[in-house]
């Protein structure tokens, strides 16, 4: 079985991904589970989340 490897927070984002910690996100983790933790207190943060991962997962 493989798996699908979404990457960390602070790849997508580099250093910016530390003002996230406010919204108890990790920037070691991955997008997926820190744009699940932002819907709830900052969607508009994990909708760009989204939109950036998505772009760079094509490159």
């Amino acid at each position: 079985m493989y798996g699908v490897h979404m990457a960390a927070v602070i790849q997508i984002l580099g250093p910016h991904a530390h003002y996230l910690r406010r919204y108890g996100v990790n920037p070691e983790e991955d997008a997926s589970t820190a744009v699940d933790k932002l819907n709830a207190n900052a969607p508009h943060l994990a909708a760009l989340l989204r939109e950036i991962a998505q772009i760079a997962s094509l490159q």
